[in-house]
C-alpha cells in the first residue's frame, strides 16, 4: 500500500469523524445561547419590576399634586415605569406583555407595593422546551403608609 492511500484513509477518517462530532457540538452550543438569551430576559424583566415598584413605593402626592396618594396613583406610576423601563432596554411592551401592579396590606400591617412584568419568550431555534414567557415580581414597602 502506498503511503497516498494511507493518507487519503485517514483524512476520510477525520472527516468522519468531524462529521459524527460536529452535530452534538452545535447542539450544546444552541443550548448556551438560548439558555444565555433567557437569562439576559429574566435580568431584564427583573429590572423594570424592580424599578417600576421603587418608583411607585416613593409616591408621596396625589397626580394632581394636593394631597396624598390614592391606590390608584401609585399603582399606575408603578406601571407606567416598568413600562417606560422596557422601551428604554428596547424590549418594548408586544403581544403577550404584561405590566401589572397591586398595592396590598402585608401581614405585617404595612402597605406594599408588587409590581409583576410578564413577557413573552421567543426561542431562536426551538430545540428546548423552554418556557414561552418570564415572569418577575418586586415587593417593596411604600413611603407613604395611611
Amino acid at each position: 500500500m502506498s503511503a497516498y492511500n494511507r493518507r487519503s484513509k485517514r483524512t476520510g477518517a477525520a472527516l468522519l469523524e468531524f462529521a459524527l462530532w460536529i452535530l452534538p457540538l452545535l447542539i450544546v452550543l444552541t443550548g448556551v445561547i438560548e439558555l444565555s438569551r433567557m437569562m439576559s430576559l429574566k435580568h431584564q424583566i427583573s429590572r423594570a419590576a424592580r424599578d417600576g415598584a421603587r418608583v411607585g413605593a416613593g409616591v408621596l402626592r396625589n397626580a394632581a399634586g394636593t394631597g396624598v396618594p390614592t391606590e390608584p396613583d401609585i399603582e399606575n406610576t408603578a406601571t407606567n415605569h416598568a413600562l417606560r423601563v422596557l422601551a428604554d432596554l428596547d424590549l418594548g411592551c408586544p403581544a403577550g406583555c404584561n405590566v401589572w401592579s397591586e398595592w396590598y396590606d402585608a401581614p405585617s400591617g404595612r402597605k406594599m407595593l408588587r409590581v409583576r412584568v410578564q413577557y413573552p419568550y421567543v426561542p431562536l431555534v426551538g430545540l428546548y422546551p423552554l418556557a414561552t414567557s418570564v415572569e418577575r415580581d418586586f415587593s417593596m414597602a411604600t413611603e407613604y403608609q395611611p
